[in-house]
């Protein structure tokens, strides 16, 4: 019994085995903190102007319906985009964190990003970002309640932390248990989802 119990954890430990040996530090990952959060996480930092995040997005959004049970994929506003334009970047960052607390983060992203890729739109107003609000659902009073709440500006000033904590120069950007940034190195999207949910569970 016990000779079969061994044999039983040596063939469930041979897929995390075979994971490990085909995704390495340096190619596909690499270490940007000593310590990883407390429990498994992931987080997209991104902005809405960069055109290679809006082109990401079909695999951010894959990779979010595919994490394992418990972990959940945030995405972070970052605030050097566009250049010497940093009240776009804080406008959009708010509502990208009003969105979220609205539950329509989404609907609002795909409006902000058809908005400066497709309609090629650079500046943004809060009446203009209320107006895709209300396009999904989201009333005027309602918004203006969020948009410049202590919530959300706290959530912007969390993101600002979030950036400057990991590091980020550049976007898109996927951070995985807060110490393991992706880099890549894989041909297909699965290959891409199977090493960032390979990445969850390191410690």
């Amino acid at each position: 019994m016990k000779k079969l119990l061994l044999t039983l954890a040596t063939v469930c430990l041979l897929p995390f085995a075979a994971l490990a040996a085909k995704y390495e530090e340096g190619k596909h990952y690499e270490v940007i903190a000593q310590a990883a959060t407390a429990k498994p996480e992931v987080k997209e930092f991104f902005s809405y102007y960069c055109p290679h995040c809006f082109q990401f997005e079909p695999i951010i959004k894959d990779l979010k319906k595919k994490l394992p049970e418990g972990v959940n994929l945030d995405k972070v506003h970052v605030n050097f985009l566009p250049p010497r334009k940093p009240e776009q970047a804080n406008l959009l960052t708010k509502a990208l964190a009003s969105a979220q607390l609205l539950k329509v983060e989404e609907q609002v992203s795909a409006k902000i990003f058809e908005a400066i890729h497709v309609k090629k739109q650079q500046n943004f107003t809060e009446s203009g970002i209320q107006g895709m609000f209300a396009a999904v659902g989201i009333d005027e009073k309602r918004f203006a309640s969020v948009f410049n709440s202590f919530m959300v500006n706290g959530q912007v000033g969390q993101m600002a932390k979030a950036q400057k904590e990991a590091q980020i120069r550049g976007v898109p950007a996927v951070i995985v248990n807060g110490k393991y940034r992706v880099l890549g190195g894989v041909a297909t999207t699965e290959e891409y989802i199977e090493l960032v949910n390979h990445l969850t569970t390191l410690k």
